[in-house]
């Protein structure tokens, strides 16, 4: 078997291993905007929760991601610069 062969084939397993991977997370992805976006309001977005988080909205948690969100970039950020400096 050639090179180039073995080359195209490995080549083509790739392929497929890809779209066999990404074709059932599309498909849930699609499921879960095609169900939950008719349930997406601005008031379920900026209310908190009721009744143990079985009721109301979602905006603390929303609130408490960004801040978990900007504390690991103030961390990683600068760290991952300096080794990006150190490195080079």
């Amino acid at each position: 078997m050639s090179i180039v062969r073995r080359d195209y084939l490995f080549t083509l397993a790739g392929a497929i291993l890809a779209v066999m991977i990404i074709l059932p997370l599309g498909a849930m992805l699609l499921d879960l905007v095609w169900l939950g976006l008719p349930s997406l309001s601005l008031d379920f977005l900026v209310s908190p929760p009721a009744n143990a988080g079985r009721s109301g909205g979602i905006g603390p948690l929303l609130i408490s991601t960004g801040w978990i969100l900007i504390v690991c970039l103030v961390v990683a950020v600068p760290v991952g610069l300096g080794c990006a400096i150190f490195l080079n």
